[in-house]
């Protein structure tokens, strides 16, 4: 599965032509900035011929948080 966080299509195969990388392989966790963010994502057959559809949501990152819920 590969995704991007700025709103373009994730193109795995394609190298970093722009010197920015905007599409990542997902492998566990990631943190987005706060504001407004336009998550795409596709998923990859394992032959590398064959992809998903793109899947769009958009995401109001409001406050990051690194307390536990409480166990009342």
């Amino acid at each position: 599965m590969y995704f991007s966080t700025d709103g373009t299509k994730p193109t795995p195969f394609q190298n970093g032509r722009t010197g920015k990388a905007s599409t990542h392989k997902y492998i566990g966790p990631f943190r987005l900035q706060l504001g407004n963010r336009v998550l795409k994502a596709i998923a990859v057959s394992r032959d590398r011929l064959r992809e998903s559809p793109v899947s769009t949501r958009y995401i109001d990152v409001i406050a990051a948080s690194n307390e536990q819920p409480s166990s009342n």
